[in-house]
């Protein structure tokens, strides 16, 4: 098992990939921190951030509703705002789960779509610990990413917009590492989707629009049946991150933490049975 983790991790250095996703995450991120609002992929938090960077200040408030310029954007929330500009950020770390798409389908969907594991499971190594192998890489390469991630977003939202917009250390870490369980949840989401459609295609056209497709559905289905819209804000993964972000009561966190961990336990339990199960050509 150790072997397949080190040959991955091998795979994953020498190839282009996982550089592109990280050049693409530090772009982003340096863009939310140069435009001192949160970039989100998935369903926009409009106005309700402004107010929550602003405060009940209708001044600050319409002044920057009436610019469209960066730069004029900037000057007024440095003159007149201090907020925790790094908090808010990784708020919106569902954008991850596209830095995520790529980690897994280079560890597994390389591999099974290859043919390569036939070669792998005919030597002495078993299902079981092929499975564990990959699952193990794609937890710590994504846990690597998160770090890498976040604390970037801590240190250059200081150097380039000063520490009045930002958390105190041992928070922000605190916000780091609560934000953990629901993430290795969705990681393994992805492994499962990996493991179940064995194909980069079939893995890739499911992947890549599920948190979109998941947010519009149960948008649907809270507007047709008028639910409560809890259902979306407290449980749905881009609301759960930035929900944790806030620093929310113990509760909450354990609540998350389970359902992580519920994830973990549910879709790991499917792909690996999937897996098993599976005629290896």
């Amino acid at each position: 098992m150790l072997n397949i983790i080190k040959s991955d991790l091998f795979r994953i250095v020498r190839g282009k990939a996982i550089y592109i996703s990280i050049i693409i995450m530090i772009i982003m991120l340096i863009t939310s921190i140069i435009g001192m609002a949160p970039g989100r992929i998935g369903i926009v938090v409009t106005n309700s951030e402004i107010r929550k960077e602003t405060g009940e200040n209708s001044e600050l408030q319409e002044k920057i509703s009436d610019t469209s310029s960066l730069l004029e954007t900037r000057k007024i929330l440095k003159e007149y705002g201090e907020f925790e500009l790094d908090r808010q950020i990784i708020g919106a770390n569902s954008n991850l789960y596209y830095i995520f798409i790529v980690v897994v389908f280079t560890i597994v969907c390389a591999d099974l779509s290859g043919g390569t594991v036939k070669n792998t499971l005919s030597s002495a190594i078993s299902r079981k610990k092929y499975y564990l192998s990959k699952l193990i890489i794609s937890l710590i390469l994504g846990t690597i990413i998160i770090f890498i991630n976040n604390y970037a977003i801590y240190f250059l939202n200081i150097l380039i917009n000063g520490v009045k917009f930002s958390t105190d250390f041992v928070e922000f870490t605190k916000l780091t590492i609560i934000q953990l369980p629901i993430m290795y949840g969705i990681i393994s989401v992805l492994v499962c989707i990996a493991f179940v459609t064995k194909r980069k295609a079939i893995y890739n056209s499911i992947a890549i629009p599920l948190i979109i497709v998941i947010q519009l559905i149960l948008m649907s289905i809270i507007t047709l049946f008028r639910l409560d819209s809890t259902i979306m804000t407290n449980w749905e993964f881009q609301y759960v991150l930035s929900n944790l972000a806030e620093n929310p009561e113990n509760i909450y966190i354990l609540k998350t933490t389970l359902l992580g961990v519920g994830y973990m336990i549910l879709f790991n339990i499917v792909g690996f049975y999937s897996f098993k199960k599976a005629e290896i050509k």
